[in-house]
């Protein structure tokens, strides 16, 4: 047989022969379906989807929106349907149908969307971000209650997760000892000052149960940080093996983000490295547009240490370079199967070098 055409609609899909007699009917473009086009090699069709379904299947069909037969199939959908399927018996018939099948496309494509690894990255990157303001929260309230206790020791620990722990440990000062503090990696001065401190300390001498409040707080702070690093390895690891590429460039932190900020890896492969640069920055960037103020040089790109860490004058042209690095490598985790992160962020080393000797 020569060329056969394939007129698909949301009722069923119809092969036809090349005058148009119909061969085959199927309601549903399973393995079947994809085995009878086997047997073919002149296909043609007028459906863009379709044509991509076939071509994960390794068929080739042309689409010819213009072919006489397949657009006249589709000027006359519905009295072609009634009059050569059988699929349908009236007017009525037809739309229960085609609602039905509007609902099933659309719940099919939200489970696949809801599926996909840029959605769950980006929650969470969403869920670490919160972690971290319950971490905060919890912890300037902590800091404010110990203070009453033991104030010097609020002033010399800074980490709020370090100051949980002691207090989860040694709520009460005039139990702290050189053993209980050395476990937390203080230094020696540190650690002389708080025992110095604890024995005239001019907190107040709270009761246990008093205390024991503050213990919840701290415990709230250790249990929060150990699931926001349990998160962030979560990041890491799927990172590795979701866009290795990326993740060899920004890091896996900066590319989880910028992968939540555009709404998917594929959106950073089609996008302009100048959006990558100042991701993150818009509002500085729309300022900058009013006149208030100078043009962002970066926004999320400032995480990843070469830039964060660089002098101000060379951050502009680092956060550039990165940003077009980053548009190529997210290019090879979407299209190419290549690794090639290694060679790309040892190139941005090499410009960091050569921008800090130039400095």
């Amino acid at each position: 047989m020569g060329q056969i055409l394939i007129s698909s609609s949301p009722i069923c899909t119809l092969i036809l022969d090349d005058n148009g007699g119909i061969i085959q009917i199927y309601q549903e473009t399973d393995n079947n379906f994809f085995t009878h086009l086997n047997k073919f090699k002149d296909i043609t069709t007028d459906s863009s989807t379709i044509k991509e379904l076939c071509n994960e299947k390794n068929i080739f069909p042309k689409v010819d929106l213009l072919n006489p037969i397949l657009k006249q199939i589709r000027i006359n959908r519905f009295s072609y349907l009634i009059e050569n399927t059988g699929l349908i018996s009236d007017s009525k018939d037809y739309k229960h149908k085609l609602r039905k099948s509007a609902l099933n496309s659309t719940f099919e494509k939200i489970k696949q969307h809801s599926s996909k690894k840029d959605e769950i990255l980006s929650q969470v990157v969403h869920g670490i971000d919160d972690l971290q303001k319950t971490i905060n929260l919890t912890g300037s309230r902590l800091k404010e209650l110990y203070a009453l206790h033991f104030p010097e020791i609020t002033d010399t620990i800074s980490n709020q997760v370090t100051l949980a722990k002691i207090v989860t440990k040694t709520p009460n000062r005039n139990n702290i000892s050189t053993q209980h503090l050395q476990q937390f990696s203080l230094p020696k001065e540190k650690i002389e000052f708080i025992l110095s401190a604890a024995k005239k300390s001019i907190g107040g001498d709270l009761a246990e149960n008093d205390l024991t409040v503050m213990s919840y707080y701290a415990e709230t702070i250790i249990h929060s940080n150990e699931n926001k690093l349990k998160l962030e390895k979560w990041i890491d690891d799927e990172m590795e093996k979701y866009a290795p590429n990326l993740t060899a460039v920004s890091g896996a932190n900066v590319g989880a983000r910028i992968i939540s900020a555009m709404g998917g890896l594929i959106n950073i492969a089609k996008t302009h490295a100048s959006k990558i640069q100042i991701i993150g920055a818009e509002k500085a960037l729309y300022s900058a547009m009013r006149g208030r103020g100078t043009p962002p040089k970066h926004g999320i790109l400032f995480q990843i240490p070469e830039i964060g860490n660089s002098p101000h004058n060379i951050r502009g042209k680092l956060s550039r370079a990165f940003a077009n690095s980053i548009v190529i490598a997210a290019r090879f985790d979407c299209f190419g199967d290549n690794f090639k992160g290694d060679e790309l962020r040892a190139e941005l080393k090499e410009l960091e070098l050569r921008l800090r000797g130039g400095n």
